[in-house]
C-alpha cells in the first residue's frame, strides 16, 4: 500500500493538468533517438489512501527509532536522578533474630545529611533470654554514630555532588530529546 503526502488540502499533484506547450519550443526530432517514454504522472495510485503532513509527522515522532532511544536515554537519567535524591532519605533497618532460645528484636535508622555529607546512624536491640540461662533475661542496646568523610570535603557541595551531577545530566536529555524532535519534525 503506498501513502502519499497531499501538500495542499488533500490535492494530488497526480490531478494538475500537464502545462501547455509554449510556441517556442521546437518541434521534437524524429527517430529512435527522440524516442523518450513518457513520464507517469507523479501521484498515489488509484484508490491508494493518503495522510496529510500533520498526520504524518505525528506518525514519525511517536515511532522513530533515533526518538525512541533519546526518550530511554532520558528515563535512565532519571532514575539516576532519582536514585541520587535516595542518598538523603531516611533508611529504617528491622531486626529480628532467633536461636537456641535466645531472641533479638532490633531497629536501625540512617541519615545522610545534605549540608556537611555526614551521614548519622542511630539503632537499638532488645535481646530476650531464658530466664534459667541467665540472672537478666533482657538487655538493651542502644547506640548513636556520626560519621563525617574528611578527604571528601565540607559542605553542601562536596555532599550534593552526586545529585548535582544527575540532576544536570537529566536536564541534558530532556534538550536531547526536545532537539531531536524538532529535527525529526523539521
Amino acid at each position: 500500500m503506498s501513502l502519499w503526502l497531499s501538500y495542499v488540502a488533500g490535492v494530488s499533484r497526480a490531478q494538475d493538468p500537464p502545462p501547455p506547450p509554449s510556441p517556442a519550443e521546437e518541434p521534437a526530432p524524429e527517430g529512435p533517438e527522440a524516442a523518450e517514454p513518457e513520464e507517469e504522472p507523479a501521484g498515489p495510485a488509484p484508490g491508494a489512501p493518503t495522510v496529510t503532513l500533520a498526520e504524518a509527522v505525528r506518525v514519525a515522532l511517536e515511532r522513530n527509532f533515533g526518538l525512541l532511544g533519546a526518550a530511554d536515554a532520558l528515563l535512565a537519567s532519571r532514575y539516576r536522578e532519582s536514585a541520587a535524591k535516595a542518598q538523603f532519605y531516611p533508611r529504617f533497618t528491622p531486626r529480628y533474630q532467633r536461636s537456641a532460645g535466645t531472641e533479638l528484636l532490633g531497629l536501625d535508622l540512617s541519615q545522610r545529611l545534605p549540608w556537611t555529607g555526614a551521614t548519622v546512624t542511630a539503632g537499638g536491640t532488645l535481646t530476650a533470654t531464658p530466664e534459667n540461662e541467665n540472672p537478666f533475661p533482657r538487655a538493651a542496646d542502644v547506640r548513636f554514630v556520626v560519621t563525617q568523610p574528611l578527604l571528601r570535603g565540607f559542605g553542601p557541595n562536596a555532599a550534593s555532588f552526586d545529585l548535582q551531577n544527575s540532576r544536570r545530566g537529566r536536564i541534558s536529555q530532556e534538550r536531547n530529546l526536545e532537539l531531536a524532535k524538532q529535527r525529526l519534525a523539521v
